[in-house]
């Protein structure tokens, strides 16, 4: 929207659904299926351009859900303790002169609180959140399109027991259009995640991932991808490894037809094992 010649507001939103199965170290060995997990987020940005500077102010709100878990040996695990909501503050400079190439800098705060004072091992999980970035804006499209930064992540707890945690990684996107026809998108993030865990404050989470699209015909898409996550927490480092191919069919502006295959092996460094998931999905895509 925009407000004023220099000055403009952006707003998304968005919800993820999500499962953890028994091989996550988060995920209770003897759990019947998987824990279900849920995201919602929204975010206002407002966006001023001081001529040469744009400066960006960003207020979000983020809420996680944890669904209960069955358990093989009758009753459940109680998640209630790790449902949270998370608002945040995010400042940003970019230097836009000349526009094709931006370097920003960036500072994010997050505090995180808890529906519950103590969670199971009678903690206090509260917790204060810091990002610093730095990092660039590329926009030589249609070719390339691209925003990378360096960022420095950090978390304090409120429980005296519990260690401050920190991260450093690259979180970020390039995309790569070769032809009109054929995109890749490669994605890096980095993040600190929530525990349950008496003896871990929170894992650290390396990510990344490229994604291949090639229009075979003008409604016709076929798509694949790879990505690997490595979640490192107290006992150890998990190594997830997933892949996907699959094909969209433009039916009309507005609605699409799917259909693949996912694969998703992961190898855990606690006692929950590895597992090997593979998946055949169909689905409709609606664009307004």
């Amino acid at each position: 929207m925009d407000i004023r010649h220099t000055t403009r507001a952006e707003f998304n939103a968005s919800y993820a659904l999500g499962q953890e199965s028994s091989a996550n170290s988060e995920v209770p060995d003897t759990a019947i299926g998987n824990r279900t997990d849920h995201t919602l987020a929204a975010n206002t940005t407002i966006i001023h351009d001081f001529g040469g500077i744009e400066g960006r102010a960003k207020l979000g709100i983020e809420r996680q859900i944890f669904e209960d878990v069955d358990l093989s040996g009758g009753g459940t695990e109680d998640n209630s303790d790790r449902n949270n909501y998370t608002p945040s503050l995010a400042l940003r400079l970019s230097y836009t002169d000349p526009p094709a190439l931006k370097p920003f800098v960036e500072l994010a705060y997050a505090p995180r609180f808890h529906d519950e004072k103590f969670d199971r091992n009678s903690l206090r999980r509260d917790s204060q959140g810091l990002t610093a970035s730095v990092g660039v804006t590329l926009d030589q499209g249609p070719l390339w399109l691209s925003e990378m930064a360096l960022v420095y992540a950090v978390r304090d707890y409120k429980d005296p027991a519990l260690d401050t945690i920190d991260a450093i990684g690259i979180n970020g996107n390039l995309t790569w259009s070769p032809t009109d026809l054929t995109s890749v998108v490669m994605t890096l993030a980095t993040s600190l995640d929530e525990s349950s865990s008496a003896n871990s404050s929170g894992t650290k989470t390396w990510s990344g991932r490229i994604d291949a699209a090639h229009e075979l015909r003008e409604n016709v898409t076929l798509l694949g991808g790879f990505g690997v996550e490595f979640e490192k927490f107290s006992g150890g480092t998990d190594k997830a490894f997933s892949s996907n191919i699959g094909v969209e069919w433009q039916l009309n502006p507005n609605l699409a037809w799917t259909a693949g295959y996912d694969g998703t092996w992961l190898e855990a460094a606690g006692s929950g094992g590895s597992s090997n998931e593979q998946s055949l999905l169909t689905g409709m895509v609606l664009r307004r």
